[in-house]
């Protein structure tokens, strides 16, 4: 199974150009691009708990949690500065249809999938079914993210609404959100991936908005600052096999070292920037997949093949998924007056 590593990376090798750009280097090209990353490797980690043969690849889901941590930052810097662009228009018609969009995709979808386990002998109670959108048991496996995204942009449209146009009280407004739901999260024993990476969207957030203050701060202490991140990154992420809240602060350090990164280098590869395209449509699929095909319906025995099988039909769901969208969004539901 460590051949998907291999390949993995080998990818990632392939992606990186030398960079002739001055100006900002974080474009909405390179943040899709690094959302297929990511989203490529949250596959990977989650179906190495299926199939965890393999040295490094048994290993994969500890990493994964650090691709969440760079989705979120990327999440929270793109809010923040389409909301600059665009201002309250963004959040009545952008934001806030993305937000009506997903909660519908997401029930409709949960409902469906709850259908299928329950023909395939993976039986879930309708009681069971109302209880796994707040118990942190999601009825879709994997699909946790799906729901924390949508709290997070309710959070943001919250915050940008009582903050009016003031960077500060909304990075401050949200923060209290998202803290408020850790400590939730905590005090109801929700596994520790729910939370682990919620302050890197207000890192996204801080990045955004202070971008100018924060880049001339780091070229005049280039090399310092780059060793400085990377020591902290090791020394945090080592002290997340003793306590999972560090898993918060490595992530904040992870984000900074890809952002040098990105600083140095550019980014091209038509692959990840597919991936990238399709993101949340994987995010939401994926745990169809992965548990379908190693289920009473089908089991496919072999590791290697299993793997290959997942990616391929992930991939390829994802993008026929698009065109199932616009069916899903359009239905509406009639009121009855009496």
């Amino acid at each position: 199974m460590d051949i998907f590593i291999l390949i993995f990376l080998f990818m990632c090798i392939i992606t990186i150009r030398k960079s002739t750009n001055k100006k900002e280097k974080l474009s909405k090209d390179i943040f899709c691009i690094l959302k297929g990353i990511c989203a490529l490797f949250i596959v990977l980690g989650h179906i190495s708990q299926k199939a965890n043969s393999g040295f490094i690849f048994s290993y994969l889901e500890y990493f994964s949690t650090l691709a969440v941590s760079l989705y979120f930052f990327m999440s929270g810097y793109g809010l923040i500065k389409s909301y600059h662009k665009k201002g309250s228009e963004y959040l009545d018609k952008g934001l806030k249809n993305k937000i009506i969009k997903l909660i519908k995709e997401y029930l409709i979808l949960s409902l469906f999938f709850w259908i299928l386990r329950n023909a395939i002998n993976d039986e879930l109670s309708a009681k069971e079914y109302l209880l796994s959108f707040i118990n942190g048991q999601p009825c879709i496996y994997y699909s946790w993210y799906m729901i924390e995204i949508i709290l997070i942009y309710i959070f943001f449209y919250l915050s940008s609404r009582l903050s009016k146009k003031d960077d500060k009280k909304n990075i401050i407004i949200c923060s209290i959100f998202l803290i408020i739901l850790s400590l939730i999260y905590i005090k109801t024993d929700y596994k520790f991936y729910w939370y682990n990476s919620n302050m890197t969207f207000i890192f996204g957030m801080i990045y955004a908005c202070y971008y100018e203050k924060i880049r001339n701060f780091i070229k005049k202490k280039n090399l310092l600052y780059l060793f400085t991140i990377i020591l902290l990154f090791i020394l945090s992420f080592m002290l997340t096999f003793y306590n999972k809240i560090f898993y918060q602060i490595a992530g904040i350090f992870f984000v900074q070292i890809i952002l040098e990164f990105i600083n140095k280098f550019k980014l091209k590869n038509i692959f990840f920037e597919i991936l990238g395209k399709n993101s949340l449509n994987i995010y939401l699929l994926q745990g169809i997949v992965i548990f379908s095909l190693r289920s009473d319906l089908i089991f496919i025995e072999n590791d290697i093949i299993y793997c290959s099988c997942c990616i391929i039909f992930i991939l390829l769901i994802s993008i026929l998924y698009d065109y199932i969208k616009p069916l899903i969004n359009n239905l509406k539901i009639k009121n009855k007056h009496v």
